[in-house]
């Protein structure tokens, strides 16, 4: 019982884990004169299903966005929003590993500024200021209009596609590394970012969730 401005609060707290083992904590805050009372809580309790995606299919099918794996990329690792795609074999030189990234998140970019947004961030991917732009312009990405560019800075090139939706949220498709690896992989790369799609869950208003 924990007594906040003026009024007495019945606290019931349990810690649960979820099929990954990571924890989930459930938190009740009833007043005093609430009808609930503690059998009620065990049986929402006992109701509760933490059902956090544990592999890659399970991810798959609960992003935002769908896309197409295309050789030599194959999907490794996925999260909320977010997956990554490699493309190496154990017999490569590191220096032809490359990784994509494709990631759906809130963003507080506006549609107007996507060029200049995402030439700031192909420089900072390059860790370079002076990163060159070796391509840029509008590109269909996600179904709609986004931004597409190429920049180089020394041995190294980073290929960025980006697109702002007009409920506050962003997608994009990213990958680094050695100039001659990159130039190998462009045309894998630009077929994943032709087949992402967003699903319906990235279109709704972000307060709506």
């Amino acid at each position: 019982v924990q007594k906040a401005f003026g009024r007495e609060l019945v606290k019931y707290m349990a810690l649960m884990r979820d099929r990954g083992g990571f924890p989930v904590v459930i938190m009740f805050n009833l007043n005093r004169s609430s009808p609930l009372g503690r059998s009620d809580v065990e049986a929402v309790l006992r109701s509760v299903k933490s059902d956090r995606p544990t592999t890659l299919a399970e991810w798959r099918e609960v992003l935002p966005f769908s896309f197409r794996e295309t050789p030599p990329f194959r999907l490794t690792d996925a999260g909320p929003g977010w997956v990554w795609l490699k493309a190496f074999d154990d017999s490569a030189d590191s220096s032809q590993r490359l990784t994509i990234q494709i990631r759906w998140s809130p963003t507080g970019e506006r549609p107007a500024e996507i060029a200049q947004t995402n030439a700031i961030r192909a420089r900072i991917q390059l860790l370079s200021k002076d990163a060159t732009i070796v391509e840029q312009h509008a590109e269909a990405f996600a179904g709609g209009q986004g931004d597409f560019i190429v920049a180089s800075a020394g041995a190294r090139t980073t290929l960025h596609f980006l697109r702002v939706l007009p409920n506050k949220t962003e997608v994009g498709l990213s990958t680094t590394g050695e100039s001659h690896a990159m130039e190998s992989a462009r045309e894998a790369v630009m077929d994943i970012a032709r087949s992402v799609e967003l699903r319906e869950s990235a279109l709704a208003p972000i307060d709506a969730r």
